[in-house]
């Protein structure tokens, strides 16, 4: 959620590689093209996890095929098509130089050549949804903080950014600078947006049997076996006396 913030902040080139924000760390570590061009650059541990890929069964091979993995826009799927030509051309390049000169082709590109990777980006995101729609529906209903709404806001106003500044330090600066009014009526939204989340949650399941026999006897039986006792070593002698248990005494626990 607040990648997405950021991305509105740098406009719709998705990861503002135009900008000053490309030699920003923090902007490098979150940007997924910059996963992808590591990837291609990392091509002997691309081999090894090829070939350890390879000896799986052939069980564990069709599960993978039936998961699709998480979906790419068509930004990345333009790189992953381009970075392994020039990779080969410039073997000694990095993946910020060569992403560059992607990010500078891809605004360039005509709506006849764009149009096959966004009709594929589309088609993945459709098969992700169908497969992973959990996923899918626990990421939209995240409620916002405080701060991601307010990064949600600035990005619709579409600041300038000085150069010098990298998007997120021009945003901390005015996080910084924002009235404590303000910053409460962002809270009290965060709030709101969360209890609406909470209130669309179905029920808990009620803990079984077992578990309430631990939570009722945790605390005894850690005292007769010492306070210093690891939590896993109590845990792992009120299993055993839980198989010992009569059905009679379980069903106290029901």
């Amino acid at each position: 959620m607040l990648l997405a913030a950021i991305k509105g902040l740098v406009g719709p080139s998705g990861l503002g590689l135009q900008n000053a924000a490309v030699t920003s760390w923090a902007a490098w570590k979150l940007s997924p093209a910059m996963q992808l061009a590591s990837g291609f650059a990392t091509t002997a541990k691309g081999k090894k996890q090829e070939s350890s890929s390879s000896s799986d069964s052939s069980s564990s091979d069709s599960d993978e095929e039936a998961v699709p993995k998480q979906p790419l826009n068509a930004y990345q799927l333009f790189i992953r098509q381009q970075m392994p030509k020039l990779k080969a051309e410039n073997p000694s390049a990095k993946p910020t130089d060569l992403l560059s000169k992607i990010a500078a082709s891809y605004k360039q590109q005509p709506s006849h050549v764009l149009a096959p990777l966004q009709a594929e980006a589309k088609r993945q995101k459709e098969a992700y949804a169908a497969v992973k729609p959990a996923k899918a529906q626990k990421r939209s209903t995240r409620a916002p903080t405080a701060r991601n709404i307010f990064l949600q806001e600035l990005a619709a106003t579409k600041p300038h950014i000085p150069p010098g500044l990298t998007i997120l330090t021009l945003s901390h600066q005015k996080w910084e600078a924002l009235p404590e009014s303000e910053k409460e009526r962002l809270r009290q939204a965060s709030a709101a947006m969360k209890a609406k989340r909470d209130a669309a949650k179905p029920p808990k399941k009620a803990a079984g049997p077992y578990a309430k026999f631990v939570k009722q006897e945790f605390a005894a039986a850690r005292s007769e076996m010492g306070s210093a006792t690891a939590p896993t070593e109590v845990v792992r002698d009120l299993a055993k006396r839980w198989r010992g248990m009569s059905e009679g005494e379980k069903a106290s626990f029901k």
